[in-house]
């Protein structure tokens, strides 16, 4: 993990763990592919506050936790761990749906 180890007085050869972190569900800004047809929905049904683009300003759309995504980041980023953060936000599903393969 060479740019991690930059500037910190230690060398990349010393990083045993590398901690990933990541939302506990997807966002995007835009007209970027989206591969969740059903934001809409999941936004009705239990997001208790909005996000919005640091960019733009424009309105987020959210869906399911995309493990496929993360796989293929991590692998890419040599990470050794993850972290989910705003699990809180999903406290207003019965269910929750993981992606976790493509047709």
């Amino acid at each position: 993990m060479p740019p991690a180890a930059t500037g910190s007085g230690t060398g990349p050869s010393n990083i045993h763990f590398t901690l990933g972190i990541t939302k506990a569900y997807t966002t995007r800004v835009g007209k970027d592919h989206f591969l969740q047809k059903n934001f809409r929905r999941w936004t009705a049904h239990g997001r208790k506050r909005t996000e919005f683009g640091t960019v733009t300003g424009r309105k987020r759309r959210c869906g399911w936790f995309d493990a496929v995504m993360v796989r293929q980041a991590g692998m890419m980023a040599g990470i050794t761990g993850i972290a989910l953060t705003k699990l809180d936000v999903l406290d207003g599903f019965e269910t929750l749906k993981i992606c976790i393969g493509m047709k």
